[in-house]
């Protein structure tokens, strides 16, 4: 079989979840959760930490379920790349995770809990630069070794994120109707370069 030798140049990172539930309601302030970015010290972030979600707030509980708080911790990412770096076992992972929230939010990091941790192996792909004319390459041995008989659909072709990935896999079986013409690749040829501008020719709306 053909093997796309523009796709074997892809990247993806890995990440590292950990779900924890405390017996104990209101452990967090009101909201989602938050990220942590990149500006922050890696020595007041050892743990690879990309954000904390509270799950409490987001998640409707059910009937049946105690009360409690239960928050949702991400790990690793570009981070995991870095020389040196070690993804950690999941047991480590919950550790980590456990004194991070002690850290950010003040729980105790032995305070009473269930938790459970996994790792999502290359999960989320890197658009690093040159990856359109990577993409490019791939459009054209889509082309040329399939003829309509196979086209991409997801973050690692386009814009990352469920909907958009559910939108282009719309797409994909849309055309399946007209034979696969489309290869999922094609907005390529729509994109324009940057163009650098003055800033005194951006618009802007001043407010007395």
């Amino acid at each position: 079989p053909y093997k796309l030798r523009a796709f074997s140049k892809a990247h993806s990172v890995s990440i590292m979840r950990v779900n924890l539930w405390f017996p104990q309601e209101n452990l967090k302030p009101p909201g989602v959760g938050y990220l942590i970015p990149n500006t922050v010290a890696p020595e007041t972030n050892p743990e690879h930490a990309l954000g904390v979600f509270f799950d409490s707030d987001v998640q409707v509980r059910s009937a049946d379920e105690p009360t409690g708080t239960k928050l949702f911790v991400l790990m690793g990412g570009h981070y995991y790349d870095e020389p040196g770096a070690k993804i950690p076992s999941e047991d480590e992972a919950i550790i980590q995770a456990r004194s991070l929230l002690e850290r950010h939010l003040g729980i105790p990091r032995d305070a009473p809990c269930h938790a459970v941790a996994g790792l999502a192996k290359n999960c989320i792909p890197q658009h690093n630069v040159g990856h359109q004319d990577l993409l490019r390459d791939a459009h054209r041995e889509l082309c040329t070794h399939f003829e309509g008989r196979l086209a991409v659909a997801g973050g690692s072709y386009g814009r990352i994120g469920a909907i958009a990935s559910l939108r282009a896999g719309y797409d994909a079986a849309l055309s399946t109707k007209s034979g696969l013409e489309n290869t999922g690749l094609e907005y390529l040829n729509q994109l324009q370069d940057f163009a650098v501008v003055p800033i005194e020719k951006i618009p802007v709306r001043r407010f007395k």
